[in-house]
């Protein structure tokens, strides 16, 4: 099933870049692959396409020629806070790859991390290295764009504290940079965010100390992780937000919805801001429940919880 664009306008775009830029400087389109294998939930059916640049030239050329007919594009790291409609998406998903987008180099305390970089291997290199600030993110999964665009973080930390610069294109394939106020964090929010903006690159402002240290309490932090959340199945992470002074787990704990499940979705018993697949979910399971923990929340305490992680190819606004 396809868009009003049609698998034809697709690939006739595809080929349009292959003579532009050639085989190895385009990239790889897939065509009506389904999404779930392309998150941590493992949740989703097909998008019309899904784009894998090889060159930024060709990314900003596609970008460029999507704008020009109002084409809807995704923009997809490692899928790890997504949850993708049954039917999928009507559309172009862009996604950003370890292979081609993964570099990361040090600069005295700063790193330069392309987008694609999976989180854990930034943690990890920072370690080596001796520069501290990102012992937050253990065993947080992700790709280093997709943390700095939701300000992904934990333990007192996020991403907002250490990121820079944000260097990327916007919507029309333009280069374009973020930093400072411009950046405009918030708890899990980003100017990146809200302005649909791709990003190619982040640069963070660490800080020195030695390595012992820094992987002394990335191990704590880790340990703290896997002691308290579901780690070892299919999950999106957190799927509520924290109310101001408030703590989304206790929330649904204290509505007695630990372990209820529809269909093969369940929050979880271990955290239950987590809503875990506990095999063969479907993303109508998965919204059905969210939206009863928001109603039951809500009846409780008068509290209503925001969605933390993103949905696509839904018609309505899940569970927000």
């Amino acid at each position: 099933m396809y868009g009003r664009y049609g698998m034809s306008y697709w690939k006739n775009l595809a080929t349009e870049l292959e003579e532009r830029f050639g085989g190895e400087g385009t990239g790889t389109f897939l065509y009506d692959q389904p999404l779930g294998a392309h998150t941590t939930l493992g949740i989703g059916g097909p998008a019309d396409v899904i784009y894998i640049p090889a060159a930024a030239e060709a990314l900003s050329f596609f970008l460029g020629r999507t704008a020009e007919k109002d084409s809807p594009v995704f923009f997809l790291g490692q899928g790890s806070n997504l949850l993708v409609a049954d039917l999928g998406y009507r559309g172009a998903v862009v996604k950003i790859s370890a292979e081609d987008h993964g570099g990361i180099k040090r600069q005295g305390e700063m790193l330069r991390v392309g987008a694609g970089a999976l989180l854990p291997t930034v943690v990890e290199f920072a370690a080596a290295e001796g520069l501290s600030g990102l012992e937050f993110a253990a065993g947080i999964p992700g790709s280093m764009g997709g943390a700095a665009v939701v300000n992904a973080g934990a333990y007192d930390g996020d991403m907002g504290g250490v990121v820079t610069e944000i260097n990327g294109m916007d919507r029309q394939g333009r280069r374009a940079s973020l930093r400072g106020e411009k950046l405009a964090y918030r708890y899990r929010e980003s100017s990146a965010q809200k302005s649909g903006f791709l990003v190619s690159e982040v640069v963070l402002a660490l800080k020195q100390d030695t390595p012992e240290r820094v992987k002394d309490r990335l191990a704590e932090n880790l340990k703290e992780r896997r002691a308290s959340q579901p780690l070892d199945v299919p999950s999106a992470g957190c799927v509520f937000k924290n109310p101001p002074g408030k703590e989304a787990w206790r929330l649904v704990d204290e509505a007695g919805l630990k372990g209820v499940c529809r269909g093969g979705a369940q929050v979880s018993e271990k955290h239950t801001n987590f809503i875990i697949n506990r095999g063969g979910a479907k993303a109508a399971d998965y919204k059905q429940l969210m939206e009863e923990v928001v109603a039951e929340v809500e009846r409780r305490s008068g509290i209503h919880l925001a969605r933390e992680i993103i949905t696509l190819g839904f018609d309505d606004n899940v569970a927000n």
